[in-house]
């Protein structure tokens, strides 16, 4: 057996190792799309928080031009025990419990005060999915989480249909793990993200995740042990001293239990956080950006024969099912113009009536608006209709594949005329593929993503992003740490 599992181990590697070589990467290289963890920029928005000048609630909220009643919820609990060395977020770590109790208070509030506002304008709204992340819901305890479930429950109309997800820190294996999970399965969560990462242990030491891979491996049997049927497990690369050997024990530990998905995730270095020390400290104990794409081609190879799709998302590897089971990404992702994205908490985004929007990414001052009856609406921008054209390609692209016709359905017939010198571009490089009324990223062009997705900004956002904007002094260095989006200093276009 040990040498079976030898032979196995070494064929995925080398197989990834032709795949990549038969890839002619470099070529992409020498067009000047490069992914490397200290340039790497995430996609999850459009625009990004340093294009967004001061706003106000009475903009955003006065005569509804997106008149569509479907809305996904995110709620944002930006606690966690401690700092994971590659986090870069907005979170407090190891908050006093009066500090969580006020926050919740302020949240439950905002909550109310928003529901009526958009009421006021819409009527009734049918809500499809809701998704707890942070830092870690499970920095609240089980009862704080059901106070406030139910909360969200009272003011809005929740269908069994409703996607609930809570995102889970393996460290709760520790101390209530059993008592948390059950608590969520019985106020109707359906879905877990669990944040295990690696399954590596000393992997897991180097980035302060404060949970073992045993742990990890724990907290998943639990979980369906107390009657979860769709668990995705998060899974991060590069990290320092990750080799193939490693990723592909941890890949091997991850689709052998067998979740409905796994999403791995491209570590992005940033100068907040502590691995970026580590990384000036010691460069060669990361891996180089040949190593990056290698890890992605295993991680594709592997679900393949596991039997996972890799096209739905291009970071998600999802078990075939009929039922939904990550509707709340899918809906952000592919309905830009049909769907309503609403957070809320303490630096959260919102994409709302055509603005895209942040509340404060300070809870002080977060809670300290709450109590006077307003809104914590920080920046935002409201997008043109130009600009929510470009959002659905970003996005799209990002997620996969585009359908032409439905683009041409939102906006107008003509709309993907404007990018054709763009799209022979990026197709002449292998990175795109235009078939079947489709703009799907190629399998090469599934390895840079984010990249590709960049290249549709508009010019209006590009100059936005290289301006000057308006905010306070005081406000440039929390801008800078908070802003998790591309900047334009580290950006390529294509000519």
């Amino acid at each position: 057996m040990g040498n079976g599992s030898q032979i196995k181990k070494a064929d995925l590697i080398d197989k990834s190792m032709r795949l990549i070589k038969e890839s002619h990467i470099e070529k992409i290289w020498q067009a000047g799309i490069r992914r490397d963890s200290l340039n790497y920029h995430t996609t999850v928005m459009y625009p990004p928080l340093k294009a967004m000048s001061r706003i106000t609630e009475q903009q955003i909220y006065s005569d509804f031009q997106n008149r569509c009643k479907d809305f996904t919820l995110y709620v944002h609990i930006p606690f966690c025990s401690g700092k994971c060395t590659f986090c870069y977020f907005y979170q407090i770590e190891k908050p006093t419990n009066e500090k969580i109790t006020n926050y919740l208070d302020a949240i439950k509030k905002e909550i109310k005060i928003t529901k009526k506002r958009i009421t006021d304008q819409l009527g009734s709204i049918k809500i499809k999915s809701i998704f707890f992340g942070g830092g870690s819901p499970t920095a609240l305890s089980k009862t704080q989480f059901e106070d406030l479930i139910n909360t969200i429950k009272q003011q809005f109309n929740i269908s069994e249909k409703t996607e609930i997800t809570v995102e889970i820190h393996p460290e709760i294996m520790k101390y209530n793990g059993r008592s948390l999970l059950e608590s969520y399965f019985s106020s109707k969560v359906n879905r877990l993200n669990i944040g295990i990462q690696s399954f590596n242990d000393n992997l897991l030491k180097i980035t302060n995740r404060r949970h073992t891979a045993e742990e990890g491996i724990e907290t998943f049997e639990m979980a369906r042990e107390i009657g979860f049927h769709n668990i995705n497990i998060d899974l991060l690369y590069p990290l320092p001293d990750l080799t193939p050997e490693i990723w592909e024990e941890t890949l091997n530990t991850a689709f052998d239990l067998k979740p409905e998905s796994i999403t791995t995730y491209f570590t992005a270095i940033r100068k907040s956080s502590s691995i970026y020390r580590l990384f000036q400290k010691y460069p060669a104990r990361f891996p180089n950006e040949y190593m990056n794409h290698l890890f992605r081609i295993m991680t594709i190879e592997k679900a393949k024969d596991k039997g996972y799709d890799h096209r739905q998302l291009t970071d998600w590897f999802v078990k075939p099912r009929d039922d939904f089971h990550y509707n709340h990404q899918k809906s952000e992702a592919r309905r830009t113009e049909e769907i309503q994205l609403l957070s809320f908490g303490s630096g959260a985004f919102t994409y709302l009536n055509h603005f895209q929007f942040y509340t404060y990414p300070n809870i002080k001052k977060y809670c300290e608006m709450l109590k006077d009856g307003k809104l914590p609406i920080w920046r935002g921008i409201r997008l043109t209709k130009e600009e929510r054209l470009a959002r659905a390609m970003v996005l799209g692209i990002k997620s996969g594949d585009i359908s032409i016709s439905e683009i041409e359905k939102r906006f107008s017939k003509d709309s993907i005329k404007k990018y054709n010198p763009l799209l022979k571009n990026l197709e002449g490089l292998g990175l795109l593929e235009m078939r079947n009324g489709s703009i799907r990223l190629s399998e090469k062009g599934m390895l840079f993503a984010d990249e590709v997705s960049v290249q549709f900004i508009t010019e209006n956002i590009r100059n936005k992003l290289s301006g000057n904007n308006d905010c306070l002094e005081s406000e440039r260095d929390l801008i800078e740490s908070y802003n998790f989006m591309y900047d334009i200093n580290g950006l390529s276009f294509l000519q």
